[in-house]
């Protein structure tokens, strides 16, 4: 049945962002702790432990101990690959606990995910319908490139189309 499934083609819609890249940034506050987990040891949190690589980075915001967001970074991933970006690095994987929404921490990650990349390529999606994202990227000093639409088959790219907006 796995196999039957991966016979039918994938479809990924979405918008695409990029950094300008820049020298000087400045880095918003953040209220709450900070972590930034870049080594394969165990963090005791499994949703970051199962994840955890040597390919990528994890920008984890804790309250008191709870895991309250986390933002990824890859150096490899397939999309990112797909749409052209041959040596840039993929922001992704973006979580925030419901009840901190709102509060300006996934911006600040990304804000500070610019500063420490500065200088390198970064590529950010997010769903169209998801406005709230959408502003935070934009806010956290991000610049909207295009809306894309990839279809895979048994993981290869079949069609890539972007349309400018």
């Amino acid at each position: 049945m796995k196999f039957i499934a991966k016979l039918k083609p994938k479809v990924i819609e979405g918008l695409a962002f990029s950094n300008t890249v820049s020298s000087s940034r400045t880095v918003f506050p953040l209220s709450y702790t900070l972590k930034i987990i870049s080594t394969n040891e165990k963090t005791g949190f499994a949703k970051i432990d199962k994840k955890k690589s040597s390919s990528n980075t994890c920008y984890a915001v804790f309250n008191n101990g709870e895991l309250i967001h986390e933002s990824w970074i890859f150096k490899q991933k397939l999309l990112t690959r797909q749409l052209g970006y041959r040596s840039a690095e993929t922001v992704g994987d973006c979580y925030t606990l419901d009840s901190y929404r709102g509060k300006g921490i996934y911006t600040a990650v990304l804000n500070r995910i610019l500063f420490d990349y500065s200088g390198k390529q970064l590529i950010i999606y997010a769903d169209d319908f998801n406005e709230s994202s959408v502003k935070g990227i934009i806010k956290a000093g991000f610049r909207r490139l295009y809306r894309f639409k990839v279809v895979r088959l048994l993981g290869l790219k079949v069609l890539v189309r972007r349309y400018e907006d």
